[in-house]
């Protein structure tokens, strides 16, 4: 695996020769005279960027003019932010050509001339840059492409509402990026891309093993170990930011040869997984963390149920927010709840304060009993709430060992020790 396209390796660009074709061919289409829109899309870290980059610059080899700007989540209130970093390559003052006829009402929206009295506001100016675009694409095959667009202001994305369904015949490449979840399907954005049929999904998909091992090979300069490569894998899911910073990590840490413990290499990967998954969930609202948290201290194969109980929301509610959590690549897609990897359960649960983890687990106790749950399930989150003179924990702590002194080697040593101190 060398070059891609003739490009210096990236880790995130391991396994990407489809979609990067796939890019090609679009971008074929629209020298020949036909608009596309592409959209690519996937998981935090698992390469968009990347992807969007080289498929950018390959568009400039081949010629193309191409415009790109990043749509930032600290810009919202910045109307058509990511347009002026686009256009700002090839205009600088309202006397460009390229602002003739009504084009010039794309003026004002990039910051290169004063509102006109009475010019008619945001649709002259989403008008505007629309004819600014089919301007420049006049001159050749354009590529337009927005970074992140999950974040773009309420201006960029009432334009690319008025921009998709007039594509066809416009010689632009629309060439974005999102994250998984975060277009909901009331969003400005999700909108304008729900108004084409024809948008193609590119989907960058997280790596395998064979490129997990190879990667780590050249970050240590020899082949590692396969346990070593398979221990990685796992501790990153393939995600190529995951895993450069593992890398990053394990040779600060000394790791030369590819050894590591697995311990170390999941306490690594954790404290990534962390700052990647925390902002996406508090990003999608207070019924949304409840349930995730609520999901962390019941653990795996949770009943919609259980969570919705011990999360103190309606269970048409936590429904809806397990939706959001699925298709924000949080939760995986089953009947039951259960996080797409152990690394992001023990980050959101590892932010729990200690208070907040010891009411939610003195709530999935209660609820338990209440729904007559297996003994030792509600010991086992007894075990996990600061003690309290109440008779009623005593007794499912001494039920709990009795149930579970079977099964777990310490487990009725640890209700015993509750059980004392309740």
């Amino acid at each position: 695996m060398g070059s891609v396209g003739g490009f210096a390796d990236d880790l995130s660009l391991l396994e990407r020769d489809a979609q990067l074709a796939r890019l090609a061919e679009l971008r074929e289409r629209v020298a020949h005279g036909c608009g596309a829109v592409a959209l690519i899309e996937g998981a935090p870290g698992v390469g968009k960027t990347a992807l969007w980059r080289v498929a950018c610059l390959q568009a400039q080899q081949a010629g193309a003019t191409v415009l790109r700007g990043r749509c930032g989540e600290q810009e919202q209130s910045a109307p058509f932010a990511a347009l002026r970093e686009c256009f700002s390559a090839v205009l600088s003052d309202q006397s460009n050509p390229l602002l003739a006829g009504a084009a010039r009402h794309a003026g004002p929206a990039l910051g290169l001339a004063s509102a006109e009295p009475g010019g008619g506001g945001m649709f002259a100016a989403v008008h505007g840059l629309y004819w600014l675009l089919a301007n420049l694409a006049s001159r050749g095959p354009l590529v337009l492409g927005l970074d992140d667009v999950q974040w773009a202001d309420e201006a960029t994305a009432r334009w690319l509402e008025y921009l998709v369904p007039r594509l066809a015949d416009v010689r632009v490449l629309l060439l974005l990026t999102a994250r998984d979840g975060e277009l909901g399907a009331q969003d400005t954005v999700a909108r304008a891309l729900s108004a084409s049929a024809e948008i193609d999904r590119v989907r960058p998909e997280a790596l395998s093993d064979f490129s997990v091992a190879e990667l780590l090979a050249r970050a240590f300069g020899e082949p590692v170990d396969r346990g070593f490569a398979s221990v990685c894998h796992r501790a990153t899911g393939g995600n190529p930011l995951l895993l450069r910073a593992l890398i990053a990590d394990l040779r600060v840490a000394g790791t030369e040869h590819g050894t590591a413990s697995i311990e170390v290499i999941d306490r690594l990967a954790a404290e990534h997984v962390g700052g990647l998954v925390l902002p996406r969930i508090h990003r999608l609202g207070g019924a949304a963390i409840r349930v995730a948290r609520a999901t962390a201290v019941l653990g795996e194969a949770t009943e919609l149920r259980d969570a919705a109980a011990v999360a103190e929301l309606a269970v048409d509610v936590a429904g809806e927010a397990r939706d959001q959590l699925v298709r924000a690549d949080v939760l995986r897609h089953d009947a039951r709840l259960a996080f797409v990897h152990p690394l992001v359960r023990a980050a959101v649960y590892g932010e729990l304060a200690l208070g907040e983890r010891s009411r939610l687990h003195r709530l999935a106790a209660c609820h338990l009993e209440r729904v007559c749950g297996r003994a030792e399930d509600v010991a086992r989150h007894l075990l996990s709430v600061e003690p309290a003179a109440e008779p009623w924990v005593f007794d499912r702590l001494r039920t709990g060992r009795n149930a579970c002194v079977a099964g777990w080697s310490t487990g009725g040593r640890d209700c015993d020790a509750a059980a004392s101190a309740a």
